[in-house]
């Protein structure tokens, strides 16, 4: 049994005196026995998350908690080179959204071999629409992806979108992603633009001066409900604290279009299928540009069946 000094930190050395079971500690000789390891138990469960606000709101560990099992890393691999990025799920039918620069390469064209990576599990996945990638855009589609991935995904957390009305400058939130690729973890901090137009692009962005980096794209900004408030797309160079998101009413947008497209009609989108009947709104938006890989969407319809 490990057990830690409640004095200065160290770890106790375990030893027996008279039978009785003691824990001392090297460095300021504080002694311990059994009994006094239960109040640091029970104090133990103190340290639990917090129950939510009367508000509804969640600490930022809450968040992570409730989340991490949603949250996806995205690799897109060829023969020499790949790329990481993240997501998250959005339908436990095994739907992701991400970005549409995290699957393609530098000519436009997609990469071969996309996965996606939950915890420590690897499935295959498959494009099915793709909007225009950052870089590349002509500003008439969000930089989005919609990836379905082959596997079970019943048990996980599945994201909702907030009411992107509700979102105010100067409000809390939070990212979660795979920075560099080293592991899922969460950063924080406001929205400092909820509408921020960039040059040569339609729509607008989410603009956050929360810490990012590589390999957050695709990944979700929640606010304090855990609520989806926009899909990160990238920071600015040589600047601190300036980054953009596709909000989440495009979004949402994006994943209303692909679901009502009349090739989709016999798909069974899970938790996505509420947005067959939501009036699209900004339509021009994020439709233009849309790709839907057809060759797929038969994989897809012959796998959940009409």
């Amino acid at each position: 049994m490990k057990v830690t000094c409640k004095t200065c930190g160290a770890k106790c050395d375990e030893k027996t005196v008279n039978g009785k079971k003691l824990y001392v500690c090297p460095y300021c000789m504080c002694e311990y026995d059994e009994d006094d390891l239960k109040p640091a138990a029970s104090s133990a469960v103190s340290g639990a998350p917090a129950a939510p606000a009367a508000n509804g709101e969640l600490t930022g560990d809450q968040i992570f908690s409730k989340v991490v099992g949603s949250a996806a890393t995205i690799r897109a691999t060829t023969e020499s080179v790949g790329a990481t990025a993240s997501g998250f799920l959005v339908s436990s039918k095994g739907f992701f959204l991400t970005n549409a620069h995290a699957v393609c390469q530098k000519d436009g064209s997609l990469y071969p071999n996309i996965s996606v990576i939950i915890g420590d599990k690897t499935y295959k996945a498959h494009p099915v629409a793709v909007g225009e990638p950052l870089g590349s855009a002509r500003g008439k589609a969000a930089d989005l992806c919609l990836l379905w991935a082959e596997g079970d995904f019943s048990k996980h957390y599945i994201n909702e979108f907030c009411n992107y009305s509700e979102v105010k400058n100067g409000q809390k939130e939070y990212i979660v992603g795979n920075p560099f690729g080293e592991g899922i973890c969460i950063t924080s901090g406001i929205v400092s633009d909820r509408e921020r137009y960039l040059k040569g692009i339609d729509h607008p962005f989410l603009m956050t001066d929360a810490a990012t980096n590589a390999g957050n794209s695709g990944g979700p900004h929640y606010n304090a409900k855990a609520e989806i408030i926009g899909v990160h797309v990238a920071g600015r160079n040589a600047s601190e604290g300036m980054n953009y998101a596709v909000p989440a009413n495009i979004a949402q947008v994006f994943i209303s279009e692909v679901v009502k497209h009349e090739r989709f009609r016999d798909v069974d989108f899970g938790e996505l299928n509420k947005y067959r009947t939501q009036s699209a709104q900004s339509t021009a938006v994020v439709i233009t540009g849309i790709k839907l890989f057809l060759d797929v969407i038969a994989y897809i319809i012959s796998f959940f069946g009409k």
